[in-house]
């Protein structure tokens, strides 16, 4: 022990309780219409009770007994990767952050809506990470669900349907807009019929209420465990000798005052 033996590199499978989760925020136009919420600090437009909402998700997490592996994506005409795949929570939280500062929002240089590029974005991701063999894998789409092109997409969104059920990655989506129920937005029966066919769920939310019955929702039907491999460099083995030195101290004062015999040398 007092000779600080190590491993020189180890690699150990762990399983913990969480999911893989991939956290898609739409960034487009059609997000500066007007939501009235508490919870949001930048201002009134829907993309910042979008960010809300991605905070609130990931404090969920965080205050829960998940190791999630989270990625966030935001998306407008194309999808953009802010952070990979992490079990770093803050970090998670600090680009969430750094995406929704209304600086950071105006610079997107493509403004209009194609929400299929940011699904087919997560999912090339889940590839990238040679997660796409693997359970537990998982898509939040925060979203108003306004999208031009949608009635000419038939044919992406089955690829995009097929897709995620042959790698069963389910899709939860949040429809925001602001005191429009489900049916409200033109897009809504297209958007819970696709969803609801990879294995996920559609919430039209339009109030503070509705926002936190959705993210409440999204984490009880978001348990499990996922496996992951873990590596290691110089990782110490001094604990394992100084317990079997304690525990050899302990015998020999047991053996000494229990018994003479071992009160003195032979």
């Amino acid at each position: 022990a007092l000779a600080d033996p190590l491993t020189g590199f180890a690699r150990e499978e762990v399983s913990y309780p969480g999911r893989r989760i991939a956290l898609l925020i739409d960034g487009s136009t059609s997000m500066v219409i007007r939501f009235e919420s508490t919870a949001k600090r930048q201002g009134e437009a829907t993309f910042f009770t979008a960010i809300a909402a991605a905070e609130q998700f990931i404090r969920r997490r965080m205050n829960g007994p998940y190791r999630d592996l989270v990625a966030l994506i935001q998306f407008g005409n194309f999808a953009y990767v802010v952070t990979p795949f992490t079990n770093d929570y803050e970090n998670i939280l600090l680009s969430t952050r750094l995406v929704g500062d209304p600086r950071e929002w105006g610079r997107i240089p493509d403004w209009g809506t194609t929400i299929i590029e940011g699904i087919d974005q997560a999912t090339q991701l889940f590839k990238a990470f040679d997660f796409v063999t693997a359970s537990r894998n998982l898509m939040v789409v925060i979203l108003d669900g306004r999208d031009s092109q949608l009635n000419q997409q038939t044919g992406a969104l089955e690829r995009m349907v097929a897709e995620t059920r042959a790698w069963r990655i389910p899709v939860y989506m949040m429809r925001t807009a602001y005191n429009r129920r489900e049916g409200e937005v033109l897009q809504d029966k297209i958007w819970r019929a696709t969803v609801e066919r990879t294995g996920g769920r559609f919430y039209a939310v339009y109030d503070d209420d509705s926002v936190a019955r959705a993210l409440r929702e999204i984490d009880r039907l978001s348990p499990g465990r996922i496996e992951t491999r873990e590596y290691s460099v110089a990782r110490p083995r001094y604990a394992g000798f100084a317990m079997i030195a304690a525990g050899l101290w302990l015998i020999a004062a047991l053996l000494k005052l229990s018994l003479g015999v071992f009160r003195t040398f032979p």
